[in-house]
């Protein structure tokens, strides 16, 4: 940017004069997503809500549709001096390099907080925050650009601008490997169990998490918006009393996870905060260790986990097993889901609708993907009788016969809207 380095982050003019309305375009608002469709925009700010809220997206997508569309609009504005009615299929490409390596003056390896709070409560922009916390992975990349060409077709869907340039524009797809790589052994995750003494708040809160992650498989995201009213107990037909989490997924859909073998740790978390059962239901699933009964936020529940991971590493270091440390390296929490899933796809009798249950997977080809036994057992498998499980009929009919239901229709619909965007949010947890 020519002038002002030290606050080039601030988006620039909006170039377009075509209809009338604000002369500035405030990237950063998208914190404040808009609670009503915007049928008419008349900025690039105003179409980039429209688009958040008319797709109906998680809470979850929402922020993370809204980062990649203030970062993208921050440069067209500002770098390229353009509007979303100026663009074109070279903009587009240079915004691909500029993803590569954002310019010092935009990154900031510490993570600052959006905005603060001065003491007569005004909300105000912080001068130290930053958009980038460095280069991005080619995963991110791909999905940033996936955002904005789902952005401009939405832009010339609804009579914005008059072409979509980003459809001349090539998405790479990178190679879908055939299994979960990203799973911790059960020795693994029996060390860093090991870590999670309760011995304060803040371990009692730690092992209660690591407890969770690990026998549930839920989403980070799906435990840090839970209440403790998500856990409750029922009774079984056979007269036992069992307990469950209920969190939700994507789409806003509640799914009841197993969670009686949770409350020794459950219990011990709560009286590490003074709590005890019954908790009033208001209150949230994972506490804050600052503010009293307040919600830890997703990013402070991540950087916990990744600190017990990183202690657990330099233990495995000191206890000379380099293998358990190299497993520990890169883990985050979603690392605990992958090694849940693979544990019991792979367990014998378990069905795989079962696990698609227990993941909230919409395609049950999402949990494919966790079953790494198969190709081996086919080796035990009659020709005729692998040919008859692989090819016949009753596969082909069971297929055709998903393919035909109303519920099929409308998860591939949700998934072709969301999953476009973000191309899976089971990995958003790992990115930058």
């Amino acid at each position: 940017m020519q002038n002002g380095q030290e606050n080039a982050f601030e988006p620039a003019l909006t170039l377009d004069s075509s209809r009338p309305g604000p002369a500035t375009f405030d990237a950063w608002i998208f914190h404040n997503i808009a609670s009503v469709p915007l049928a008419d925009a008349r900025t690039d700010a105003e179409l980039a809500h429209g688009f958040i809220y008319q797709n109906a997206f998680s809470l979850a997508t929402q922020r993370y549709v809204a980062k990649e569309l203030a970062r993208f609009l921050m440069w067209l504005h500002g770098e390229r001096r353009r509007g979303i009615r100026q663009i074109n299929q070279e903009d587009l490409e240079q915004y691909k390099d500029f993803l590569i390596s954002p310019p010092p003056y935009l990154v900031s390896p510490l993570k600052r907080p959006r905005f603060i709070i001065g003491a007569d409560g005004v909300q105000t922009r912080n001068p130290e925050w930053r958009p980038f916390a460095g280069p991005l992975k080619e995963s991110s990349r791909r999905q940033a650009i996936v955002v904005i060409k789902s952005f401009l077709k939405y832009a010339q869907k609804v009579g914005y601008s008059d072409c979509n340039p980003a459809a001349a524009v090539k998405t790479v797809q990178p190679a879908r490997k055939a299994r979960i790589e990203r799973l911790l052994s059960r020795e693994t995750i029996d060390r860093i169990e090991t870590r999670t003494e309760a011995t304060s708040k803040l371990r009692a809160r730690l092992k209660f998490m690591f407890h969770a992650y690990a026998a549930t498989g839920a989403r980070l995201s799906e435990l840090v918006s839970a209440n403790m009213s998500s856990l409750y107990p029922e009774v079984d037909d056979h007269g036992v009393r069992r307990w469950f989490i209920n969190v939700l997924g994507k789409g806003s859909k509640g799914r009841p996870l197993p969670a009686t073998h949770l409350l020794g740790a459950y219990d011990a978390y709560l009286a590490a905060f003074g709590l005890s059962r019954p908790v009033p239901s208001d209150i949230p699933l994972l506490l804050s260790t600052r503010k009293d009964l307040q919600r830890i936020s997703p990013q402070a529940a991540h950087d916990a986990m990744k600190k017990l991971f990183a202690a657990a590493r330099c233990a495995a270091l000191d206890h000379d097993r380099p293998d358990l440390a190299n497993e520990l390296k890169d883990a985050t929490t979603h690392w605990l889901r992958h090694s849940f899933a693979t544990k019991l796809a792979n367990a014998p009798g378990v069905p795989l609708s079962l696990v698609q249950m227990a993941l909230g997977h919409a395609s049950p080809a999402s949990t494919a993907i966790y079953v790494h036994a198969g190709k081996h057992q086919l080796h035990n498998v009659p020709e005729e009788q692998a040919q008859l499980n692989l090819l016949g009929a009753p596969t082909i009919a069971a297929i055709d016969a998903l393919k035909a239901s109303p519920a099929f229709r409308d998860v591939r619909r949700q998934r072709l809207e969301e999953s476009e965007v973000k191309q899976s949010m089971d990995a958003s947890d790992d990115e930058e």
